[in-house]
């Protein structure tokens, strides 16, 4: 009813149901929200109206929804609403999903004092075009202006580092995480994952060294590998030619992390001591897996041949 009286240009009526659900302590949803801002273009004192319900569309986490985003956005340029702190992040953050970058910054630029959310918005909004660089730029300036981080900034920020290979950066952050006793586990997977996924990239190009490179600086911040990774720090180790490194990156996952080798480890080390023309190595390797010898691990045998 609220949508209906809202789409022929009856607002009062419409914010008179409104008002009717929440004296009843009957809680709007997202599509009454919707209808009510809506509604707030045409009803009297709409500019009272608009700032009234954002902020219970505040109050109720809606704000988050992009269809009530869209909405209240609507309803603030058709009242000619200045926006408050939370409105204009709202705005910025749509700004920020449109690609409207400009319009992003232009918002960010009207506050005199934006807040840690204001910047986050911004930061969220540079990491979606791409421009990691940009955004750790922007959380050094902020921390300049002496304001503290939340969870949604340091998602962006460590996405950034993950980007640029920026390990000392996202040491720090992942310390300040710990320290605030943050839970930050999923975000923290995600970004360590980005640079395993530039291992493999390495790795397939036959980038050995850099491959062995980034892994011995993510053991230095403390991050630990995974299976998949080793298979592609040994692939790119045989690719380059580096038998010290493979061989030492296979004792590691035994003595340093405690994990057992699969036998497509053990293929790449066959085929690394094999190019390498350390046939004697690579046969010894073939008799002393823990596996039954695939095709593949007596093929990588025979190419050396």
């Amino acid at each position: 009813m609220i949508a209906g009286y809202a789409r022929h240009g009856h607002g009062d009526k419409a914010v008179h149901i409104l008002q009717c659900m929440l004296q009843n302590g009957e809680p709007p949803d997202k599509v009454t929200f919707i209808g009510a801002l809506k509604a707030s273009s045409v009803a009297q004192q709409s500019y009272a109206l608009c700032r009234q319900l954002h902020t219970l569309i505040v109050e109720m986490g809606y704000d988050k929804d992009e269809f009530v985003q869209s909405s209240t956005i609507d309803g603030i340029v058709y009242n000619h609403v200045e926006p408050t702190i939370t409105m204009g992040n709202l705005i910025i953050s749509m700004y920020g999903k449109c690609g409207s970058l400009e319009d992003a910054c232009s918002v960010f630029k009207a506050f005199q004092t934006p807040d840690v959310l204001s910047w986050t918005a911004l930061l969220t909004a540079y990491i979606s075009i791409g421009n990691s660089l940009e955004v750790l730029r922007l959380y050094h300036k902020m921390e300049l202006k002496g304001l503290v981080a939340v969870k949604t900034t340091y998602v962006v920020v460590l996405d950034a580092c993950a980007d640029l290979l920026d390990l000392g950066t996202m040491e720090e952050i992942l310390i300040r995480i710990m320290i605030k006793g943050l839970d930050l586990d999923a975000t923290v997977a995600t970004a360590i994952v980005s640079l395993y996924a530039v291992i493999t990239m390495y790795a397939q190009n036959g980038h050995g060294k850099e491959a062995a490179c980034l892994f011995s600086e993510m053991q230095d911040y403390g991050l630990v590998p995974n299976s998949v990774t080793f298979i592609n720090l040994l692939a790119a180790c045989s690719h380059a030619g580096l038998v010290e490194e493979g061989h030492y990156f296979l004792a590691s996952m035994i003595w340093e992390y405690g994990t057992s080798p699969l036998v497509e480890h053990y293929d790449c080390a066959i085929d690394l001591f094999g190019r390498a023309g350390l046939l004697d190595e690579a046969e010894c390797l073939i008799n002393r897996m823990p596996f039954s010898p695939r095709v593949v691990s007596f093929m990588a045998l025979m190419a050396a041949c």
